[in-house]
């Protein structure tokens, strides 16, 4: 018979402490494993209640409903995506951030019951996720006075800029080049910033901000499709006018006995718009469009008709014609509104401390003249259009 020793009682008691810690080890890579993963995909499901919530609360904010409603906004978002702060295991904190109106903050904490977790000393697990979300009004064509989206055919320069005493509120870029050639005595004013992407000729100008920077190509602010300005689209409208050619003697019929035009609509002609001279009858705007160039005579004055806002209207382009801009209008002018161009070249210039609000975007721009204002203002007068981002 085999007697057993104190070491083999030894041996045995080593091996089952080994077995214990070895199952506790397994114990707590279970719970590693499987509670983790749980708390991993609670993790990306918090996020994305977070997020939505964040969004929800800076949208109601943006549209004017208050911070409470903006708050609630926020916690029934969250609920819709599964997190009641209602829930004694589920935290929803929504709060506005300082800076803007529209800002929010939403931080949402679950906790959960561990399935193997207790056995190791962990009853419950939580995790957190936070969003920020802010809202912005936008601002029509971008905020640009100035955009010139490509290069002419009839010009080194997509932005070309000589004058004196010019004003200009709101930002100005180019896609290509920049020339600013002012006058030193007289000193045209920028008062926003001035963007380009190629190079760059500057004088006799002052910039009270920042001075004039490179800048990566900006997409054309506005994008307006012509389309919706075509007969097709407009057959039967009161308040669409149509010509084949537009002369200036073709508008008679809508001028009143001053020689002001007093039908409000869009004017749209086929082929081109041949120097024709607007001034507007109290209470009356109009939008002149058409696919070919346009002429307007010195000192007419344009005040945008049309929802989106555009005043003057050129599909036109020719790049083997430096005779044909796709808009000529120089002299006392002064509009409301959008100059457009955005496949040609708008050859544009002001006097007599006249003042404009709207924009000018032309895929390229000649800007001349003396004394005069340029400041963006969105004349729409339509309902605000907001963009939503994260902040972080």
């Amino acid at each position: 018979m085999r007697k057993v020793g104190m070491r083999d009682r030894h041996d045995k008691g080593a091996v089952l402490i080994t077995i214990a810690i070895c199952l506790f080890l397994l114990m707590g890579i279970a719970a590693l494993a499987i509670d983790g993963g749980v708390a991993y995909n609670e993790r990306r499901s918090t996020q994305g209640a977070a997020d939505h919530a964040a969004l929800a609360a800076a949208w109601a904010a943006c549209n004017a409903k208050g911070e409470a409603a903006a708050v609630e906004a926020g916690r029934q978002a969250a609920a819709n995506n599964g997190y009641d702060d209602s829930d004694p295991e589920i935290e929803v904190t929504v709060r506005r951030l300082g800076g803007s109106q529209a800002k929010y903050e939403v931080v949402i904490r679950s906790t959960n019951q561990t399935e193997f977790g207790a056995s190791i000393g962990a009853e419950s697990v939580s995790v957190e996720s936070r969003a920020v979300a802010d809202c912005r009004k936008k601002a029509w064509g971008g905020g640009y006075a100035l955009f010139a989206d490509g290069p002419p055919s009839c010009t080194t320069m997509e932005l070309d800029f000589n004058g004196k005493k010019i004003q200009v509120h709101g930002l100005v870029h180019s896609n290509g080049d920049l020339n600013i050639n002012g006058n030193t005595a007289d000193k045209s004013i920028f008062h926003d910033l001035v963007t380009y992407v190629g190079t760059s000729k500057i004088k006799g100008a002052d910039f009270p901000g920042p001075d004039p920077e490179k800048k990566d190509p900006q997409p054309e602010p506005h994008q307006i499709d012509f389309t919706q300005f075509e007969p097709a689209q407009n057959s039967g409208q009161p308040d669409y006018y149509l010509f084949d050619v537009m002369k200036d003697k073709d508008l008679d019929p809508y001028r009143d006995g001053a020689g002001r035009i007093n039908h409000s609509g869009v004017f749209f002609a086929r082929t081109q718009i041949q120097n024709i001279y607007v001034e507007m009858a109290p209470g009356h705007r109009a939008t002149f469009v058409s696919p070919g160039p346009i002429a307007i005579q010195p000192g007419s004055e344009v005040l945008a008709y049309h929802s989106s806002g555009v005043a003057v209207y050129s599909n036109y382009r020719d790049p083997a014609s430096c005779a044909n801009q796709a808009i000529h209008w120089r002299g006392a002018a002064r509009f409301e509104g959008l100059v457009y161009a955005p496949r040609g070249l708008i050859t544009f210039s002001m006097s007599s401390g006249a003042t404009s609000d709207g924009a000018i975007v032309g895929f390229g721009i000649e800007l001349s003249g003396s004394d005069y204002v340029i400041q963006w203002k969105d004349v729409t007068g339509g309902n605000p259009e907001f963009e939503l981002e994260f902040e972080e």
